[in-house]
């Protein structure tokens, strides 16, 4: 546990095969998070694209009323 906390995830064996990986708290909440917009932004931004200029855009679109 501690060197998941320190060194990243660990896996864990059970006679010689992988059974889990044991990870920070931290870690597991940023995966489980759901990807946004900015998170595409800021990863499309630290690719190594030197010329290259990213922006988010918002539109906003026309709501229609529709029967059912």
């Amino acid at each position: 546990m501690r060197q998941a906390q320190t060194d990243g995830p660990q896996r864990v064996s059970v006679h010689g095969r992988d059974a889990v990986v044991v990870m920070s708290a931290e870690e597991f909440d940023r995966l489980k998070r759901p990807v946004t917009g900015h998170d595409i932004v800021a990863a499309l931004s630290a690719a190594p694209l030197p010329d290259a200029s990213f922006k988010r855009l918002s539109e906003k679109a026309p709501v229609r009323d529709i029967g059912f």
